[in-house]
């Protein structure tokens, strides 16, 4: 029986480290060679479809067990997520979604939850890109620079408070990300201390990455 951990980001100026350090913390202790990752993949992508993902469903054998962060990092749709944990169930495959540990999401009340919370976040992510397309827009109109306050990657942004907590000098974490020390400190203000704030973060990353990009809502 093996374990393997397995992160996705939707963009190549991200990266995986803050997920696969949420999985570490957890107690979870993955091989280095367990770990499967898709970068640069939109989460509207189906599962199987996915490069390392497929790589992953192809190596994993009855008895395994696989693990993510949540939900959003298997699938954006319900019909999607559902697919893969039948898939996984029928082989037995144990899928352990961090979000939901403490539910069974092989029981018909965890199925529930989990097209619940799957239909929530989508919800949710429609319609953080609406406000931030209104608002990008509106600063746009209003002659403000877009895009400087959330040009860091959550997952860099994660990194530089757990230097921080090791005593990292400000000017050095600067200069590692490549940003400004002021930067920083605004962002430390803003955005750090809470898992919340970091959400919070993240979310509006990810809706101006989309946006920048011409998706609109």
């Amino acid at each position: 029986m093996s374990i393997y951990g397995y992160t996705r980001v939707s963009s190549i100026s991200q990266c995986s480290f803050g997920q696969r350090k949420r999985i570490e913390d957890a107690g979870f202790a993955i091989p280095e060679e367990n770990w499967y990752d898709d970068t640069n993949v939109s989460g509207s992508i189906e599962a199987v479809k996915r490069p390392n993902f497929k790589k992953l469903l192809n190596k994993v054998v009855e008895g395994d067990t696989i693990v993510v962060t949540e939900i959003s990092r298997v699938g954006r749709s319900t019909s999607d997520v559902l697919s893969v944990i039948e898939v996984l169930q029928k082989r037995g495959v144990s899928f352990r979604i961090m979000n939901l540990d403490g539910i069974s999401i092989t029981s018909p009340t965890g199925r529930l939850m989990l097209t619940l919370m799957v239909s929530c976040a989508a919800f949710e992510k429609e319609l953080l890109i609406e406000r931030t397309v209104h608002g990008l827009k509106a600063a746009k109109d209003s002659g403000k620079v877009l895009g400087a306050k959330f040009k860091l990657p959550p997952e860099s942004l994660q990194q530089a408070h757990k230097w921080m907590a090791e005593n990292v000098k400000h000017q050095d974490i600067a200069h590692r990300l490549n940003i400004g020390v002021a930067t920083l400190y605004n962002l430390k203000r803003d955005f750090m201390g809470s898992s919340e704030k970091m959400q919070e973060y993240k979310q509006r990353y990810e809706a101006q990455q989309l946006q920048l990009k011409g998706v609109s809502a």
